[in-house]
C-alpha cells in the first residue's frame, strides 16, 4: 500500500510533495515506481491484441541518453519502453512482441513505416536520386504489403510523386514556412493589446526579417 500510494502521488503530484509527505528520497520514489510498475506489467499482457503502433524516442538526459518508446493507436497508451534507440532496442521490442503476433500485419508496418522515413533520410543527407530511387521500390513494396493503410498511402503518394520528387530533389518543403508560423503565434500573443495589425508586423519583422537593432551603446549584440 505505500508503494502504491508513493506511485499514485508521483503522478498526481509534484516530487518536492511526494518526498516531503511520504518522508522519503526522490530517488526512492523512482526506485518505487520501477517496482510499482514491473509488478503491474507482470500480471497482464500489455502486448495482446495490437494492431496499430508508433514507436518514437524520448532524450531524458544530457549526453544523448534516450528511451525508446512504443504506443498503441488504438488505445492511446504507452505500452513498452526501454533505453536506447538503435535498432537492437527496436528489435528487443518485436521479440517480446513474438514471431506470431510479429506475422499479424505488425512488423511489416513498421518496416514500411521506416522504409519511407529512410526515404527521407536520404533526401535530407544530400543523395535525391538515391531517394526517388528508394521511393519507387518503397511504393511496389507497399501496393503489394495488403495492409490497407499503407495501399492508401502508397496511392495518394503516387498521385502527388511528381511534386514530391521536386521537393526531394531540391530540398524544398513547408518545414520553414510552418517553423516561421510557429514563432509568430507566439509573438501574437506577445503583442496582445497592439490594435494596429502593421504594429504586430512591424514586431514580427523586427524579430524575424533581421531588422532587430543593436541595443544604444553596445558594439555588438551577444
Amino acid at each position: 500500500m505505500f508503494d502504491d500510494q508513493v506511485a499514485w502521488l508521483a503522478v498526481h503530484t509534484s516530487r518536492t510533495a511526494v518526498a516531503e509527505l511520504m518522508r522519503v528520497a526522490w530517488r526512492t520514489v523512482g526506485a518505487i515506481c520501477a517496482r510499482v510498475s514491473a509488478d503491474a506489467r507482470a500480471r497482464v499482457d500489455r502486448l495482446a491484441g495490437l494492431r496499430r503502433i508508433g514507436i518514437d524516442e524520448l532524450s531524458y538526459k544530457r549526453g544523448h541518453r534516450y528511451i525508446t518508446v512504443v504506443v498503441d493507436h488504438d488505445t492511446g497508451r504507452l505500452i513498452w519502453a526501454a533505453p536506447g534507440r538503435d535498432k537492437a532496442t527496436v528489435a528487443a521490442f518485436f521479440d517480446a512482441l513474438g514471431a506470431q503476433r510479429c506475422a499479424q500485419r505488425l512488423h511489416r508496418a513498421w518496416a514500411l513505416k521506416e522504409g519511407l522515413r529512410w526515404v527521407f533520410s536520404l533526401a535530407r543527407q544530400g543523395f535525391p536520386q538515391l531517394a526517388i530511387t528508394a521511393l519507387h521500390r518503397w511504393l511496389s513494396w507497399a501496393r503489394s504489403s495488403r495492409i490497407p493503410a499503407f495501399v492508401d498511402l502508397a496511392r495518394r503518394i503516387r498521385r502527388h510523386r511528381p511534386a514530391i520528387e521536386v521537393s526531394i530533389e531540391h530540398r524544398l518543403s513547408n518545414a520553414l514556412a510552418e517553423s516561421v508560423n510557429t514563432k509568430l503565434r507566439l509573438l501574437t500573443r506577445q503583442a496582445f493589446g497592439f490594435h494596429d495589425p502593421h504594429a504586430l508586423i512591424g514586431l514580427a519583422m523586427v524579430a524575424l526579417g533581421g531588422l532587430c537593432p543593436p541595443l544604444p551603446g553596445r558594439t555588438h549584440t551577444a
